[in-house]
């Protein structure tokens, strides 16, 4: 029996058979190792069962053991020759290295967005029997809080984001164009006008 194998442990290593004219009789691969002088390995043979041997090496270099196969048949084998320690295979030289690539440059970062300045809110008027009703629309996109000035008249009222709000402004009725200012505390304003 011939088993090829590097280092103390064997993990599929080849193994041939060969009967008593010198012949190969089996092949198979062989699962275990040495450890001192004591080895131990199963083989499972292409051509018959598994089989687990153990044995131990003499001083001279040749094994002696026993082996049973799945059924509990039993034998008694012996090496012919000499276990024989040889190198292992030099390893296969690394691949070089490609060579390194000039790092790509990087490419400008993007400049902020311009913001854009915000917008007053729009404005429109109804007006009634008593005084004008306003519809404030905010168009900044932000909650703020607006104040509303016209001919000695003033309030404040919120306005969320993209919402509108009415504000009724008493006032007697003149006949004429009168003007006011809605201011913001997010800095825009815008200015209205009715003839009432």
């Amino acid at each position: 029996m011939e088993i090829v194998a590097f280092g103390p442990k064997v993990n599929g290593g080849r193994v041939n058979s060969f009967n008593n004219r010198q012949e190969m009789a089996n092949n198979g691969a062989a699962y275990g190792g040495i450890s001192g002088q004591t080895v131990a390995f199963n083989i499972n043979w292409n051509g018959g069962p598994i089989g687990s041997y153990k044995g131990t090496v003499r001083d001279d270099g040749t094994v002696f053991g026993g082996t049973t196969d799945p059924q509990g048949n039993a034998a008694s084998w012996e090496s012919v020759t000499k276990l024989v320690c040889k190198a292992a295979p030099a390893p296969d030289a690394p691949a070089p290295a490609p060579p390194a690539e000039k790092p790509a440059d990087k490419p400008a970062p993007e400049a902020p967005p311009e913001k854009k300045p915000l917008q007053g809110p729009a404005v429109s008027a109804k007006p009634g029997f008593a005084g004008v009703t306003f519809t404030f629309t905010d168009r900044s996109g932000v909650a703020s809080q607006y104040t509303y000035s016209s001919e000695g008249f003033s309030d404040t009222f919120a306005l969320p984001a993209n919402g509108s709000a009415d504000l009724f402004v008493p006032a007697i009725r003149l006949g004429r164009t009168r003007t006011g200012t809605v201011s913001c505390d997010n800095g825009t304003s815008s200015p209205t006008s009715v003839e009432f």
